[in-house]
């Protein structure tokens, strides 16, 4: 985690938002994810996988991520997808379960509105 902590400063100083990637595959985030909350006032944006919101990662690492929605604590979710068969893009089905969990509005922020801002360059 210290290394995590330390990139996302030096990469906050260069003057980048660095978005940590589906935090919820490191082990530190599964046994402490509070510590997301030294990320993120460190500079950075949180990013967690669809399939894992619904489960595919099994019960702990939903359980994890379930706790980082309601902390406020999730900027994006991602497909993570590789292909259509393996591992395929579960955006649609993450959309609706997430409008279902947190409501409209965190869905269209961490899907629609926080995605956006980076492409425009205005990060959340």
């Amino acid at each position: 985690f210290s290394y995590i902590l330390k990139a996302v400063r030096d990469v906050t100083r260069a003057g980048f938002c660095p978005v940590i990637a589906h935090v919820e595959r490191y082990e530190n985030i599964l046994e402490h994810p509070e510590q997301t909350d030294r990320l993120i006032d460190a500079g950075a944006y949180i990013q967690v996988n669809a399939s894992h919101v619904l489960g595919a990662g099994g019960k702990k690492v939903k359980n994890v991520v379930h706790r980082l929605f309601k902390k406020g604590n999730v900027h994006f979710v991602a497909s993570d997808a590789h292909n259509m068969s393996s591992r395929s893009p579960q955006i649609h089905r993450c959309a609706e379960y997430i409008c279902e969990k947190y409501g409209e509005a965190m869905c269209r922020k961490v899907m629609i509105e926080n995605p956006g801002k980076i492409i425009s360059e205005s990060i959340v």
